[in-house]
């Protein structure tokens, strides 16, 4: 748990390594020109435990300050953007998720049907 003096100098603006990983991510796959197909389930994988990270360094970073002060107007405006940033990877992440696991199993079904 951080002091007191830590969650008055903190800085919510500077993003961990983590967030920037997820940043990035976001840029690059929020377009709808954006090429989802090239993310196969090893980088979704690995993305996704980024995002845990990311979201869990953003939940501390909340309670720590929560617990000694409230946020700064400019604190929560920074803190809901940053937020936002891995709804939007969690969201990106899902749908390819989907799309994966919907052809996976539509071309189970067919290979099932030709059986028969």
């Amino acid at each position: 748990m951080s002091s007191p003096s830590n969650a008055q100098n903190f800085d919510v603006h500077t993003a961990s390594p983590a967030e920037n990983t997820i940043k990035a991510f976001v840029e690059r796959y929020s377009h709808a020109s954006s090429d989802l197909s090239s993310l196969g389930l090893d980088e979704l994988m690995a993305i996704a435990g980024v995002l845990r990270q990311a979201s869990a360094i953003i939940e501390a970073t909340k309670d720590s300050i929560l617990a000694f002060r409230e946020f700064t107007p400019a604190e929560l405006r920074s803190w809901f953007r940053r937020r936002q940033l891995t709804i939007q990877a969690y969201d990106i992440i899902h749908g390819r998720a989907t799309d994966i696991l919907l052809q996976e199993f539509a071309s189970d079904d067919e290979s099932n049907s030709n059986e028969f």
